[in-house]
């Protein structure tokens, strides 16, 4: 990044990280799990809905699933509800995934050496300019709660998107801008690429970026089964061709991101730089949940010329690579596009971690960011 020609104030550190998934309490264990080449696919466990009362074969007029597997973070509920100040009796409704943005928040907080400064060890900072943005697509815990726990006074702000950023800002007394974000798979990174513009236009000081999928509802299974796109073996094959869709996954991870001028001048233990980010939409595709090659071309080229890079300068692709018929065709077309001038003979390493953890849905973009992120810290 030394080479992009962006002054520190254009660009964004990378301060603090933190993320748990299947098969993994941290981003050690997460990064043990793809260096081992680990694929965590396994049958829907029973804690969480009874498979074999929605499970068919084939598919039918009925709400079942055609799948019985995925991945899964185990006892995704746990929760430390004194130490985050939450009554014994609101923390039954919080939603087991604003829990875990919770606990992502603290800890990627820990790795910066930030929090409320009272240990003396750490660094505070001024409430007033901290953001939260964090990233949730799913309803599943509003529906498991009604059936399962009733109504309560607390059921609401346990189970509303709204309140899985405001949790986070409640507890640390900030009072800058909250946002929960849903962009279907692509919430986590629109949270990210969000707090990096809040953070340009210096409308803050510092951010937790985030997003978190806990699956946990039969009927979102069952809905996604009927669309086609999960698969029916298990695993996500990604690039494979016999790819048959995509495996659900449960993944929570947050980041906190800074201005590069502000971090260097704190002296921040700086993981990692943003030099540019973008979002758009296949508007034009064919259908809604089409992916488009060409609209993700020029999304490749609207990053690259934002960060003042070339394709030559890039060795290493992180992809979506849900493993679907259509959408993976359609990114490797436009990878192979925006990077087919590269010159010299070292190769572009194109990957995809769906392929050892599964699809996490709206925590996705933070899943492969934190694989991307590990890989500059062991490699």
């Amino acid at each position: 990044l030394e080479g992009t020609g962006l002054p520190n104030s254009d660009r964004i550190a990378n301060v603090g990280m933190a993320g748990r998934g299947p098969g993994s309490d941290n981003l050690e264990e997460f990064w043990n799990a793809i260096m081992s080449k680990q694929d965590l696919c396994r049958e829907l466990p029973k804690d969480r809905f009874d498979i074999d009362e929605f499970y068919c074969e084939k598919h039918n007029d009925t709400c079942t699933t055609t799948t019985r597997f995925g991945c899964f973070m185990d006892k995704p509920g746990n929760f430390d509800s004194r130490f985050f100040h939450v009554s014994p009796r609101e923390a039954l409704l919080v939603d087991p995934g604003h829990r875990q943005f919770l606990m992502s928040a603290y800890e990627a907080l820990e790795v910066a050496a930030y929090s409320d400064g009272a240990d003396g060890q750490t660094r505070a900072v001024d409430p007033k300019i901290i953001a939260a943005f964090y990233g949730q697509a799913n309803d599943d815990w509003h529906m498991v709660s009604h059936y399962t726990l009733g109504c309560d006074a607390y059921t609401l702000q346990g189970a509303q998107r709204a309140f899985g950023a405001g949790q986070i800002a409640y507890h640390f007394g900030w009072e800058g801008p909250t946002y929960s974000l849903d962009s279907a798979c692509a919430s986590s990174a629109s949270a990210l690429h969000l707090a990096c513009m809040s953070l340009l236009t210096k409308d803050i000081y510092m951010a937790v970026a985030g997003g978190a999928n806990i699956t946990n509802y039969s009927h979102s299974w069952t809905s996604l089964s009927k669309s086609g796109v999960l698969s029916d073996t298990g695993n996500c094959k990604t690039y494979q061709d016999d790819a048959d869709g995509y495996c659900r996954a449960d993944y929570v991870g947050s980041i906190v991101v800074k201005r590069l001028e502000d971090a260097v001048a704190q002296n921040d233990n700086i993981l990692a730089v943003v030099a540019g980010s973008g979002r758009n939409h296949s508007g034009n595709s064919t259908s809604i949940t089409a992916s488009d090659a060409a609209v993700q071309e020029r999304l490749f080229e609207k990053v690259l010329r934002n960060a003042r890079i070339s394709p030559q300068d890039i060795s290493y692709v992180e992809t979506h690579g849900t493993g679907t018929q259509i959408g993976d065709p359609a990114e490797m077309g436009a990878v192979t596009k925006s990077f087919k001038h590269r010159k010299g003979i070292e190769p572009l390493v194109v990957e995809g971690v769906k392929a050892n953890i599964g699809h996490s849905e709206a925590a996705t973009g933070m899943a492969e960011l934190l694989k991307c992120l590990m890989m500059l810290q062991v490699c």
